[in-house]
């Protein structure tokens, strides 16, 4: 593990086995991570480390969940406490929010800005990336 640089004391990148020097994560993050429990999921475009799997969560009664979006669309998709590999933007918004009082932005690869799912805040705060977009090493 090495930490970033004094300005970003709190990020530590790790390597990983498919791109070393691509693990990012926060330095409290490192002391939940031992070892044997790393298992980084990554863009499936770019290879960018998102999150890490130890890092699911389960939101109303489930990790992972199916919603169709008011286009109807279907995502599957998995709960994460963080995902310090993305990039979050767009204005925290509560309409057609598939979690109550959560409101959600877009989350997007930090590397190669592909949409890889949602942050969500409010009631809990958690990720839902797109299963399909991302991989777990």
């Amino acid at each position: 593990m090495l930490h970033l640089s004094s300005a970003t004391p709190d990020l530590v990148l790790f390597d990983t086995a498919r791109t070393p020097g691509t693990g990012l994560v926060t330095a409290q993050q490192t002391g939940d991570l031992d070892a044997a429990r790393r298992h980084p999921v990554l863009c499936r475009r770019c290879a960018h480390v998102i999150t890490d799997a130890s890092l699911r969560v389960v939101v109303d009664g489930r990790a992972t969940h199916a919603r169709v979006n008011p286009a109807g669309v279907l995502f599957i998709f998995d709960c994460y406490r963080d995902a310090p590999g993305c990039h979050v933007h767009g204005a925290p918004t509560l309409e057609a929010s598939w979690f109550t009082a959560c409101a959600w932005r877009f989350a997007h690869c930090a590397h190669c800005a592909t949409h890889l799912g949602w942050a969500f805040s409010g009631a809990s705060s958690f990720f839902g990336l797109i299963s399909e977009r991302v991989v777990t090493e």
